[in-house]
């Protein structure tokens, strides 16, 4: 005579669970029972320790410098923006996210008029660099101000940190 078998199992899903056999779909947490015919033809016992979890839903607001890298991994947002992005949970569930996106950016344009160079952003703080060579910048020192006058002919830069972004611009040539 061979007897029918007992197993106790945990289980853990999203939304919803289908039965080892088959026969039921459960969308609760509980013990449930389901039986399933054994290879030797007996019944084989299963006891069900069922944990059901969601989706969740949240909204992150975030600023960023330039760009931003959704969590997925999938895109990069450039533009200021509400984006959508979804994510698996630890509990491995999907996790819808609303993104409300800020991109700030030093604005790193530079105006020149009557020898002068004029950072275009008005705030910020400001350093004027010096083109070395080789694509090689050196700090000016005492050079913090919107408006540069440069001292001679040469290659000038300038870096700024203004909406906690820096950036440095292109070489600029003065002849």
């Amino acid at each position: 005579i061979l007897n029918s078998s007992n197993t106790y199992l945990e289980a853990n899903s999203c939304i919803d669970y289908i039965s080892p056999s088959g026969k039921y779909l459960w969308n609760k947490d509980g013990v449930y029972m389901d039986t399933l015919l054994g290879v030797e033809g007996c019944d084989s016992i299963l006891t069900i320790d069922l944990r059901i979890h969601h989706p969740t839903y949240a909204t992150h607001h975030i600023t960023a410098c330039k760009s931003f890298n959704s969590y997925s991994k999938n895109q990069t947002w450039a533009k200021s923006g509400v984006y959508k992005d979804t994510v698996v949970s630890s509990m491995g569930c999907d996790s819808f996210l609303n993104i409300d996106l800020t991109i700030n950016n030093a604005d790193v344009d530079i105006i020149y008029i009557k020898n002068q160079l004029i950072a275009r952003s008005k705030s910020g703080f400001y350093q004027w660099m010096e083109c070395v060579s080789h694509g090689q910048k050196s700090k000016i020192v005492g050079a913090n101000d919107r408006l540069f006058l440069p001292p001679k002919n040469g290659a000038y830069a300038l870096a700024l940190s203004d909406n906690g972004c820096s950036d440095t611009s292109e070489c600029y040539y003065l002849f």
